[in-house]
């Protein structure tokens, strides 16, 4: 058996759930002293076997609603394809599989094809009771809005599911947070950066966000896997993860930054002219309103020519910024 996740409820009881053996899924209550809580499910614990059809399944995530009902996600292996798919699974507040949910208290959910692996990663209580399940399958960040009967949210995105086209040899959605305007903004990582995505309350990219709605955090020389995002009080998000070299040298990394700004990482591909929209990734020229990025190894530095200012500006260590005589660099933010 191994456990995927945990949360400590209002009255400091805590669930935790996870697999045993690939085919069965559960989920304990313990009381806020650690010892199990007998008066939930089976002595204090529900145990489902997967649905049929199926020859694995994995937990990623579980989420509670309002009125104690609970939410498991996740994946399921097909037994024809052996591809994967999401999964929802309810437990009633008792601790009870709720078998009027899905079929069977399963709901399997296809994004992409049955050749397509799809991915779970987190999932949430959404609007009026619905839920909002992230993933990842092909090249795409997923986001898919169900009703409280299991079945998809037609009005949200396509039939019920964005899928944002995020590219990257790898991609992972790995976490996601809800903010107070119903904006979801999705985490993990695409390639070797940190990489999230913002979507709108109706299922439409977020375009303001990053850079056409995704926004990648690239530390430098290394590979990076962000796995968890939350929002500050501030509107500020901090993304958490690991950073390694060629597997050597492995770190946490954090990052905190404003979703109102747009982060450009300077390449210097062809020249140290900070002015040349070549030089950086994305091709355009920072403004007032830009995150900049400056790494640690690059063929050129940037030199400034003209004044300009920047909303933020991270200089990673060994990296510079040189400026002509009288140039000014103003920096409106700093975080």
């Amino acid at each position: 058996a191994y456990c995927t996740s945990m949360s400590v409820v209002a009255d400091n009881k805590i669930f935790v759930a996870g697999a045993i053996s690939y085919d069965s899924i559960f989920l304990i209550k313990y009381n806020a002293d650690g010892h199990i809580d007998v008066a939930f499910g089976k002595q204090g614990y529900v145990k489902t076997k997967m649905p049929e059809g199926y020859s694995s399944i994995t937990t990623e995530d579980f989420c509670i609603q309002t009125n104690g009902d609970i939410f498991i996600a996740g994946n399921v292996s097909n037994q024809t394809t052996g591809y994967y798919d999401f999964f929802l699974c309810k437990i009633n507040a008792n601790g009870t599989l709720d078998q009027s949910f899905g079929n069977g208290g399963f709901k399997v959910t296809d994004v992409d094809g049955a050749n397509v692996n799809d991915y779970a990663g987190s999932i949430e209580p959404g609007p009026a009771g619905k839920l909002l399940l992230s993933g990842a399958s092909n090249t795409n960040f997923i986001l898919a809005m169900y009703n409280v009967d299991g079945t998809l949210d037609t009005t949200f995105g396509t039939k019920g599911i964005t899928r944002v086209n995020v590219g990257g040899i790898y991609r992972k959605c790995a976490d996601m947070v809800m903010e107070p305007n119903g904006k979801v903004v999705l985490a993990g990582y695409i390639g070797d950066d940190f990489g999230s995505v913002r979507i709108n309350g109706n299922g439409v990219i977020d375009s303001s966000y990053g850079t056409n709605g995704i926004f990648r955090i690239d530390f430098g020389n290394s590979y990076e896997y962000s796995n968890v995002i939350i929002r500050q009080p501030d509107d500020k998000f901090v993304m958490g993860g690991w950073t390694s070299y060629f597997c050597a040298d492995r770190a946490f990394a954090l990052i905190r930054f404003s979703a109102s700004s747009t982060a450009l990482y300077w390449t210097g591909n062809v020249s140290d002219v900070w002015e040349n929209p070549v030089n950086w990734n994305p091709n355009k020229i920072p403004d007032a309103g830009s995150r900049v990025i400056i790494p640690s190894a690059a063929p050129w530095f940037p030199k400034i020519s003209v004044s300009t200012e920047v909303n933020s500006i991270q200089l990673k260590p060994g990296s510079m910024v040189n400026c002509n005589s009288g140039v000014v660099l103003k920096v409106n933010d700093g975080n």
